[in-house]
């Protein structure tokens, strides 16, 4: 990322942080503009490769944030010290600002022998995840395990909504960008697709 495109993206994320919504109309308005933020980002494949999965979680939690200050105040700190690098020309990534080690939302999709198998009968699963990252070989050496938590019988279905989160704290959390999806295997068996939702719905 040059210097000067580094600066834009500084601006553009300045403008949004200075609107924090109050009300659900401004909240709305709110995901309007991080929509159009995010479709710039989206339209550069390079910068959108580089953006942390952290960037990508404050354009996604505004509804969040409204309602818990202390997931508030744990990303605005994040967003301080991303955007003082980019103010310098600096893109900052890696562990100081990818792991928030804050859970997803996405949306699950069974296998079909998954659903002719025994589905959960409580409000988790957990397994091992096949990140893009991961290559071509499976298992490979390290793999990560992921958890699904959800609503009593939401799993029962062929597609549900689901928080998804790594099980450990020192995974590499910043896979986990909106808009991407992993695979969940038990042994050599794919028993769903899991896609990270790329905006939260604002909360009634």
């Amino acid at each position: 990322m040059g210097t000067e495109q580094a600066r834009r993206v500084a601006e553009h994320l300045q403008q949004l942080r200075a609107s924090q919504p109050a009300s659900q109309e401004e909240l709305l308005a709110w995901y309007q503009r991080a929509r159009q933020f995010t479709d710039l980002l989206k339209s550069d494949s390079d910068l959108c490769n580089r953006i942390p999965g952290a960037v990508w979680r404050y354009l996604s939690d505004a509804d969040i944030r409204m309602k818990d200050a202390e997931v508030r105040v744990a990303q605005e700190s994040t967003m301080d010290r991303f955007q003082s690098g980019l103010r310098r020309g600096v893109f900052l990534d890696g562990p100081g600002i990818d792991r928030q080690q804050v859970p997803v939302r996405a949306r699950v999709d069974w296998t079909c022998e998954k659903r002719a198998a025994r589905l959960p009968q409580g409000t988790s699963y957990s397994t091992v995840a096949r990140f893009a990252e991961d290559g071509g070989q499976w298992p490979p050496q390290e793999a990560w395990s992921i958890v699904l938590t959800f609503a009593p019988g939401a799993a029962h279905g062929a597609t549900f909504a689901a928080t998804a989160s790594f099980l450990v704290a020192d995974a590499p959390w910043e896979r986990l960008k909106p808009g991407c999806s992993f695979d969940l295997y038990e042994g050599l068996k794919k028993t769903a697709t899991v896609t990270v939702l790329l905006t939260r719905p604002p909360q009634p």
